[in-house]
């Protein structure tokens, strides 16, 4: 208190006096303090930092506090869902699971919602009862749908549910969905809907923050209030009322759920306001990706932020978002405004060994933790960790220490591992395309012959078409003999890679000699990059194929090759079906040097397709009609239901062959060639501090025998080598075994 100024004391009676008037003094008590716990941490110096959960030998993270404070939610191992009262210090298991659940509290701090894959690797909500005796098994599925379900966002009040789902799109093509908890809201006329969410917005804005100085922890406890003055050091006088369970209508809320959006792309980044009166997500407009906020019926929307964002988190009270962008944090209003970027002051200064220490533990643990297989295949990964721990230690740039990462992930002989990027000098380098012309050509006296022509390329455009024998002299006025290192290091003429640096996707000119003996000519070219020159050998290579294959067969037999697992690949799998093998008796699938994908199982769906019926219209004799004729509406894809032969080699990796695996072991056709590589686990990833990827093999495949596809490759039921003299000599012995092992199966015609 300010002292008193002289000449103004209070005139106080002695006590004698006052006791005479029959008066007691009055004993004041000292007014509480009142802290700004906002202002109490942003003007802090010194903390003390202090671990709550340690858990020996086992990995623990997203910890997550109840809303009254008195216990934290955290993941342990490799999915366990765990609950701490942080009064008592005890543990209890929510939930054990070997998938990392998703979770959040209700707002009792009793009830948990969670995301948990099961084993078909299908993501569903979930309720439980943290304070039940059988917390997971008395749990109820929220969503209960074979698509995933995920992020969760439950109100203040718990009656409205809002999360993301991919039910209505494709694999990964997530909109915003929500149900309603309280099945009376779901009878409310309009305008008492309309009254809900104000009331509801109101309430919510009216919440307060948590007094963290110490009520509710260990510490806290120890030291028990002391009245006004303990309330003055921010402890609680009295213990506060715990908050009165939420019930919720939960048994059939799966039938119940509605679509919120319905958005080109996928929506993300999801976070509502407490009252759930706004919808906060991420989604692609006007081809950027944005930030918007909508209101609870999909209208008012307003753009937060153009660009992509992480970390979308919404304030107490609803009435602020914050994010982060570019690395840096930002808040604005929940209804669009002005964005506020945080000015954080944070110079980091790195100890490299320490750094890169942390890092490979950090890797090394993470493998150890997540690989598919559960004995790490035998091998003491502890102490391997430890054996190259110290060379790791010794690395200063990324390519060192991720080439230490990969040979200890190398003791694994295992697939999809690896380690890739970390942080870079930060000098951008552009460094220009060669170009590429599409031929094949030799060094002669002034310049390059042409030796081949590669169809469909630069090379053969009618309007930049080179002959085989012609002579390419010079290149935009430059005469290849004249050039700067012609004549260097026993070359008459430089190379082309050379002379066509930096000259991809540009008109460039070429000076020719004909090889018919006319005068010299231009040709106005445009060169290619050599990927897309790739793709145009690929094509010319596949239409040979094809030829070939409708040659050995007398027109019998379709073809087609499978590129990639992946949808594109799909579209090019239909459409091959219906141009290459309709009509045919039977038809090649080529899988060699696929690199794989996922999509195994949507070509199945295609060759597996049962024949149940036919159907023929009006004008057509039944009898004249195909077996397998059959409305292709009616099917999710194209199918082909005629004999097949499956192409492999050593270079079909992963998905492709999983699809070898299953054509063999659902006896659908004839493998030929040879085995696969034998690399199948399916594989996630993980970033370390310095945003280094890890890739994380998490998920195993057995063929029915139990027999692990990882280093178990396909095996042909028809063993066909291809060998370099039949490269060489433009056969592929290959396809020709699977054209006579499938003819034979055919038989005469």
């Amino acid at each position: 208190a300010p002292p008193t100024e002289p000449g103004n004391a209070p005139e106080v009676p002695p006590a004698a006096e006052q006791a005479d008037a029959g008066t007691k003094p009055e004993k004041k008590e000292p007014k509480a303090e009142k802290i700004d716990q906002g202002k109490r941490w942003a003007e802090s110096i010194l903390f003390d930092v202090r671990p709550v959960v340690v858990v020996a030998g086992e990995d623990v993270r997203r910890p997550t506090p109840s809303p009254d404070g008195k216990q934290l939610g955290y993941v342990r191992g490799r999915g366990d869902l765990v609950v701490r009262d942080l009064s008592a210090g005890t543990d209890s298991v929510v939930l054990a699971s070997w998938d990392e659940p998703e979770f959040i509290w209700a707002s009792d701090s009793r009830h948990i919602i969670y995301a948990v894959q099961d084993l078909d690797y299908n993501s569903d909500l979930w309720l439980t009862d943290s304070q039940n005796a059988d917390p997971a098994g008395s749990a109820i599925n929220l969503t209960r749908h074979p698509d995933t379900d995920a992020s969760p966002r439950l109100s203040a009040d718990g009656k409205v549910l809002t999360f993301l789902s991919e039910r209505a799109g494709e694999n990964g093509d997530f909109d915003v969905w929500q149900v309603y908890l309280d099945k009376q809201l779901e009878g409310l006329k309009a305008y008492e809907l309309d009254e809900y969410y104000k009331k509801a917005s109101e309430a919510a804005g009216k919440r307060k923050p948590l007094d963290t100085s110490g009520a509710g922890s260990k510490a806290a406890e120890e030291k028990p209030s002391e009245g006004k003055a303990g309330e003055a050091a921010g402890t609680e006088a009295k213990p506060s009322k715990p908050a009165q369970a939420l019930k919720f209508d939960a048994d059939d809320a799966y039938l119940r759920v509605r679509r919120l959006t319905s958005l080109a792309g996928s929506e993300g980044d999801l976070a509502t306001t407490p009252g759930a009166d706004r919808i906060i997500y991420s989604a692609t407009q006007d081809a950027d990706r944005s930030l918007l906020s909508v209101d609870r019926k999909g209208e008012d929307k307003k753009v937060l932020q153009v660009g992509g964002v992480s970390s979308v988190n919404v304030s107490l009270t609803g009435d602020k978002v914050s994010f982060v962008r570019s690395g840096s944090v930002s808040v604005t209003p929940a209804k669009g405004g002005k964005v506020d970027a945080l000015n954080i002051d944070a110079p980091v200064v790195i100890d490299i060994p320490s750094q890169q220490r942390q890092k490979f533990l950090e890797a090394a643990r993470i493998l150890g933790t997540r690989f598919y297989h559960s004995t790490m295949k035998g091998l003491d990964w502890e102490g391997l960790t430890r054996s190259y721990l110290s060379l790791a230690m010794q690395t200063r740039t990324p390519a060192e220490f991720n080439s230490v990462v990969s040979m200890l992930f190398g003791e694994l002989n295992g697939s999809h591992t690896g380690i890739s990027g970390g942080t870079s000098s930060g000098v951008a380098t552009n460094r220009p395309g060669i170009g590429v012309l599409g031929i094949e050509s030799e060094a002669v006296g002034n310049g390059h012959r042409v030796t081949r022509v590669i169809a469909d390329s630069p090379a053969d455009k009618p309007t930049s078409k080179l002959e085989v024998g012609d002579v390419i002299i010079g290149i935009d006025g430059v005469k290849l003999a004249d050039w700067p290192r012609a004549g260097k290091g026993g070359r008459d003429v430089p190379d082309l890679s050379e002379v066509l640096l930096g000259k991809a996707d540009k008109e460039t000119l070429l000076e020719i000699e004909r090889a018919s003996g006319d005068a010299a000519r231009y040709v106005l070219i445009v060169p290619v990059s050599p990927g897309a020159l790739n793709n145009i050998g690929y094509e010319e290579s596949i239409r040979r194929r094809r030829e070939m294959v409708e040659r050995l067969s007398d027109g019998r037999l379709g073809y087609l090759h499978i590129r990639s697992m992946n949808e594109a690949s799909v579209r090019d799998f239909e459409r091959d079906l219906c141009a290459a093998a309709s009509g045919k008796d039977g038809l090649i699938i080529d899988v060699r040097d696929n690199g794989g994908g996922f999509t195994t199982d949507i070509l199945l769906a295609s060759l597996t397709a049962p024949v149940h019926a036919k159907t023929a219209p009006r004008g057509v004799d039944p009898s004249n009609v195909p077996s397998d004729a059959y409305p292709r509406d009616r099917r999710l894809i194209y199918a082909y239901t005629r004999p097949i032969n499956v192409l492999i080699n050593e270079n079909s990796f992963s998905n492709a062959e999983v699809f070898a695996h299953a054509i063999k072991n659902i006896k659908r056709g004839t493998l030929v060639g040879t085995a696969t590589f034998g690399a199948v686990i399916s594989t996630g990833g993980a970033t370390l501090i310095d945003g280094s990827t890890v890739r994380v093999p998490g998920r195993g495949w057995w063929m029915p025998d139990g027999r692990d596809m990882e280093n178990n490759g396909a095996e042909p039921d028809v063993d066909a080598p291809q060998r370099p003299e039949d490269d060489a000599a433009q056969r592929d012995a290959q396809i020709e075994a699977a054209v006579r092992e499938l003819l034979g199966r055919l038989g005469a015609k």
